[in-house]
């Protein structure tokens, strides 16, 4: 069986190596973030801005209903839907008034 003293010892000897072990790891991680966010930082702020912007293509659903009676129930129509988020627009307002001539739209109901 071993006694106080020796497991007190035992762990005295081990810790300066986890002492540094740990130390050296946050050390690094450290490092790492200041570099990220020093040097790198306005590299992904811009590539973010960038990754905002996403194009998605939608396929339309493929083929008719019918009903029993061979009525059609429903058909194939192509929709299209704009989003603007606010706080990417630069002057909302503006945009929504281009859209508006564009597509012989209300402001008023877009705007709501």
């Amino acid at each position: 069986m071993i006694g106080q003293k020796e497991a007190l010892s035992f762990f005295q000897q081990r810790f300066p190596f986890l002492f540094y072990f740990f130390l050296l790891t946050f050390v690094f991680i450290g490092a790492r973030i200041f570099y990220l966010q020093i040097f790198k930082g306005e590299y992904y702020r811009q590539f973010s801005e960038k990754n905002s912007l996403r194009k998605s293509r939608v396929k339309g659903p493929r083929g008719l209903v019918f009903d029993r009676n061979h009525q059609l129930l429903v058909d194939n129509r192509l929709s299209l839907n704009l989003t603007i988020t606010p706080q990417f627009a630069p002057d909302p307002k503006h945009i929504i008034e281009k859209i508006a001539q564009w597509g012989d739209l209300d402001f008023a109901e877009l705007w709501q």
